[in-house]
C-alpha cells in the first residue's frame, strides 16, 4: 500500500477553490487500486495557505495507471497551466510500513 501526498501552496484565503473540487464523488473513486482520499488545509501565517491531497493506493502501479488514464486527463483538463490561485505543487509518495486503527468500539448513537 502507498500514500501519495500532493502538497499545494495556495494564495491566502483561496484554499476553498481547490478543496471544493473534492466535495463530490469523482472519477478516482471507482478507479482500480484506489482506496481513499483526504483533503487537508493548513492555514499558515503569511500570504499562502497549504492544501494537502492525500490518496491511498493498493500499489504504486495502480497510482501510475491513474496518472496515465483518460479519467485523470479528463479531471485535469487545465493541462500544464495551473489555475492562478495555485502557486506550487509537490507530489510525494510513501510506502505504508505500519497502519493501525483504533481498537475502541464506537457506540452507535441513535
Amino acid at each position: 500500500m502507498i500514500i501519495v501526498k500532493n502538497t499545494v501552496k495556495i494564495t491566502k484565503g483561496e484554499a476553498h477553490k481547490l478543496t471544493d473540487r473534492f466535495q463530490q464523488t469523482g472519477l478516482i473513486d471507482s478507479f482500480p487500486g484506489f482506496i481513499d482520499l483526504d483533503v487537508l488545509i493548513n492555514r499558515k501565517e503569511g500570504d499562502t495557505d497549504e492544501v494537502i491531497i492525500s490518496t491511498r493506493w493498493e500499489t504504486f502501479e495502480d497510482f501510475s495507471r491513474w496518472l496515465g488514464s483518460d479519467e485523470f486527463r479528463q479531471k485535469h483538463k487545465h493541462g500544464k497551466k495551473q489555475p492562478d490561485f495555485i502557486q506550487s505543487s509537490v507530489i510525494t509518495t510513501y510506502d505504508v510500513a505500519v497502519s493501525r486503527k483504533s481498537i475502541v468500539q464506537k457506540e452507535n448513537v441513535s
